[in-house]
């Protein structure tokens, strides 16, 4: 059973090029990731974690700014360019 889902922005071989811990919207797969937890119809908790040494408040905004942005997407809004 799966009891919360924890999100952060996806790459492949992230861990190779120094992106393995991304903000959420700036990972090439987070779009495609998050149409899967939808379509899966998980309605449970998800969380966002700050596995860095930077900031927790700025990085939990900057994760938060990138899931709108990338929720907006999904929805087929006109998202406008990501947040920076």
């Amino acid at each position: 059973h799966l009891l919360a889902l924890n999100l952060n922005g996806m790459t492949p071989r992230g861990d190779e090029q120094g992106k393995k811990i991304l903000p959420i919207g700036t990972g090439e797969r987070d779009l495609q990731l998050l149409r899967v937890v939808r379509d899966s119809g998980y309605d449970g908790p998800i969380g966002i974690l700050n596995h860095t040494d930077l900031d927790a408040r700025a990085r939990l905004a900057d994760n938060l700014l990138g899931l709108d942005w990338l929720l907006a997407k999904l929805r087929g809004e006109a998202a406008g360019p990501l947040p920076k």
